[in-house]
Formats: structure tokens, sequence, C-alpha cells
């Protein structure tokens, strides 16, 4: 059980011990996210001052080398208000939702050891606030590990840029 399923919880996690609730075990940055199954959860990078000041990245090491030939990023699915909204503070200009920040552009690379990769998708996301999984097809070719980089960041909330999504599917 997670601490918010325990009934009776004195102890608490929070700095006045109060029970535990699954707003506070929520929490958006864990990686789990991305492979969870569940649309409204979601993940992402830590936040940067600017767009592009470092590099940001997902990395998916698969329990065994496979043939692969699909790999696709969905967005947070549009939905009732998140757990994480507590506040009433409106977003900045040109901000998107947690869950929701697609970067302009992605870069999908592939590796059967983790040492030597193959580009499979350098270019734009075509990302659109309507658009919501980005798919990218490939010759099948057989790896264990995905590599995924993003540039051109969104802003997040009220959170600065980040890469934000809810999943990332592998075929």
């Amino acid at each position: 059980k997670t601490s918010a399923q325990i009934a009776f919880n004195r102890l608490g996690g929070t700095a006045p011990r109060m029970p535990r609730t699954p707003a506070g075990d929520y929490l958006p940055l864990e990686c789990i996210h991305l492979i969870d199954g569940d649309a409204q959860t979601c993940w992402s990078s830590k936040s940067l001052p600017q767009p592009d000041v470092e590099p940001v990245w997902i990395r998916l090491d698969l329990p065994l080398e496979r043939e692969l030939c699909r790999i696709v990023l969905r967005k947070r699915a549009p939905g009732p208000t998140r757990i994480t909204d507590m506040s009433s503070m409106p977003l900045d200009a040109g901000a998107v939702e947690v869950g929701m920040a697609m970067p302009g552009e992605l870069t999908i690379r592939i590796s059967r050891d983790g040492r030597a990769w193959e580009t499979v998708f350098d270019g734009p996301s075509g990302d659109t606030p309507a658009r919501q999984e980005f798919c990218c097809e490939f010759t099948p070719r057989r790896a264990k590990q995905i590599w995924i980089l993003g540039t051109r960041l969104r802003r997040v909330e009220n959170w600065l840029y980040a890469f934000s999504i809810a999943s990332v599917s592998v075929f």
C-alpha cells in the first residue's frame, strides 16, 4: 500500500505530521510515470531558466533486446483537474500544463549495448496544442536501449522550461 492508502496513519509525512494524502504522494518528476499506463500521470524534467540551457533526455533500458519499429510519446490526456492543482495561480503567458510540454525538436536514438547509438529520428516534433502524441516509425531494428533527447523546450506552468509528457510506448 502507498502511505495515502493506510487509513490510520498518525505519523504522516509532512512537517506538521499531518496524515498522508494522494496529493502529498504525487511526485510529477518521477520517471515511473512514463511507463505506468495511466494517462493522467506524467513525468517532467527538472525546470530550466531558459529553453536549452542543458540537454534534457529520457533513457529507457528494456529488459531484453527486442526488434523495434515505433516509439510513441504521449502528452497527458486532457481531463479533470489534477491533484497537483492546489492554487488558483493562472498559467504564465505561453505556458502549458504539466504533462503537455512536448519539446519542439526531438532526437531519438537506439542501441543494442548502450555504447553505439543509431539515430532513428532527428527533427521537429510538429507539436501543436491539439496534437496529443508524437510517433516515430522506422525500419525494424534490434535494440535494448532508447535515448530520447529534447530541445526547444516549452514553458511549463509556473516552473520555467521543461520536457514534460505522460508516457513513452515502444513497439
